[in-house]
């Protein structure tokens, strides 16, 4: 795999109140399979994207946004292993408009709250275009979807940062509303059951997997806490809890979690700070 970023921007003379950045980025990619098992076709990708983004202070009051447009062109090739075609030949555009818009305000020296609302969209990778084999890594033989669409999301969040002599707080909420959610979905029989496929370049018996799409909900909290105490300020406990719950539209095979979903997190350590900012830890999660 050969890949080339590239990016551009320019900042505009700041005034008193705004600073304001346009620019363009995108990347440049190949892939030429020359393993021995072969998983995507080769292919060639090609996404640019313009952006403008601003932000206005005053006094307390901090308000910012943006909004950008990309494209993307997939090139996946044909290819044959063994005399028999892999894969077949496809090209797929997607392009989409995404933009985001936050607010940040200082209730005190201590207690700032801030909130944001934003539109984004990711084009599916050629995994899920276009797989076609087995992946060592999940025991799993996975076949791709050449006609997926762009995952398209709505996302809001909300939280506040508390910072005092002993105590840093920080909390936040979010919601987030996935139209056309990409994800591993089990092939199933015809009684139900897993379907299984004999890897025939590994001859491995393997269950086979696709990928599928639906509307599908994520949300969730993240709560920082860091204590250091009057007359032991030198003393750091640090509790660090994140919980996330992904959710869709419509159940499948009687369940409307969405799978692979993290469970909830708490690290929780307890550090000593010295002259020389040396720092030890006891972590239990």
């Amino acid at each position: 795999m050969q890949t080339v970023n590239y990016a551009l921007s320019w900042h505009l003379p700041q005034t008193k109140n705004f600073k304001t950045t346009i620019g363009v980025n995108g990347m440049y990619q190949t892939n030429q399979n020359k393993a021995a098992e072969v998983l995507i076709p080769d292919y060639n990708l090609f996404d640019i994207g313009g952006f403008v983004f601003t932000q206005y202070t005053k006094n307390k009051l901090t308000v910012s946004g943006g909004i950008r447009y990309d494209t993307r062109h997939d090139d996946g090739k044909s290819m044959e292993v063994g005399g028999t075609e892999k894969f077949s030949s496809f090209t797929r555009n997607f392009s989409n408009i995404s933009g985001s818009a936050g607010l940040s305000y200082e209730v005190s020296k201590n207690l700032a709250l801030k909130a944001n609302i934003a539109r984004g969209f990711r084009a599916p990778n050629f995994a899920e275009l276009a797989s076609n084999g087995a992946h060592e890594g999940t025991n799993r033989y996975e076949i791709g979807d050449n006609s997926l669409k762009s995952e398209v999301s709505l996302q809001g969040d909300a939280g506040m940062e508390l910072t005092t002599e002993h105590v840093a707080l920080d909390a936040s909420v979010f919601y987030n509303r996935i139209n056309n959610f990409i994800f591993y979905e089990r092939v199933p029989n015809s009684t139900g059951g897993d379907s299984t496929i004999t890897d025939p370049e590994s001859g491995d018996e393997l269950n086979l997997y696709r990928f599928a799409q639906q509307t599908a909900s994520l949300y969730g909290a993240e709560l920082s806490l860091d204590i250091h105490p009057h007359p032991l300020d030198w003393l750091h406990f640090k509790n660090t809890f994140s919980y996330t719950r992904g959710k869709f539209a419509q159940a499948l095979d009687g369940s409307d979690n969405i799978p692979f979903v993290p469970a909830a997190r708490l690290i929780t350590s307890l550090g000593e700070t010295f002259c020389t900012r040396a720092m030890w830890s006891v972590i239990s999660t």
